[in-house]
């Protein structure tokens, strides 16, 4: 007699930027804020949003 078996399962993989996203959330704040500064010194495309943010604010009031 022939047995009939049925398994199932669920597998869930990360991706590399994932990854990456969690090792972020995990460090403190301060080395944050640290290698943050320390990657807008080495890469000349990477800005500040704050800068763009405080643009923009200046560019309404001058629309008043």
């Amino acid at each position: 007699m022939q047995k009939l078996s049925l398994s199932q399962s669920l597998q869930q993989k990360l991706s590399p930027q994932q990854i990456q996203f969690i090792k972020l959330l995990q460090i403190p704040t301060v080395e944050l804020d640290a290698r943050i500064e320390e990657e807008l010194e080495i890469n000349p495309a990477l800005e500040e949003g704050a800068d763009e943010e405080q643009e923009s604010k200046e560019d309404d009031s001058f629309d008043d």
